[in-house]
């Protein structure tokens, strides 16, 4: 699995996005758009996903496993694409070194 002998859950420091202010910040920005487009208009959809990611020491996303599987087969495709090519994250720290780290969080779709 790319440079990570072993992935920490809890690092000092998570990983993070530089160029967003937070994971929430990238969310409504980047695949907010990806939910309107793959969701067919005119239809009320609710859904709740869990994403889990593993950030090498370098900052890239090497893995994405969406736990709910809630949204449809498309804008989970376009999620993974986005996040697997988006090159600005930050690793995450522990004792002021980069480590292979775990990131969750939950994505709750409305419309």
């Amino acid at each position: 699995m790319s440079n990570c002998d072993s992935i920490i859950d809890y690092p000092d420091k998570e990983a993070t996005i530089n160029e967003y202010e937070s994971i929430s910040d990238m969310i409504r920005k980047e695949l907010a758009s990806i939910i309107n487009e793959c969701v067919a208009s005119g239809y009320s959809y609710q859904a709740k996903e869990f994403i889990e990611l593993i950030i090498d020491k370098k900052g890239k996303v090497i893995s994405i496993d969406f736990k709910k599987r809630t949204l449809p087969e498309e804008c989970l495709k376009q999620f993974e694409e986005k996040l697997l090519n988006t090159e600005y994250w930050s690793p995450g720290i522990v004792n002021k070194k980069p480590v292979c780290s775990k990131l969750m969080f939950a994505l709750r779709v409305e419309l």
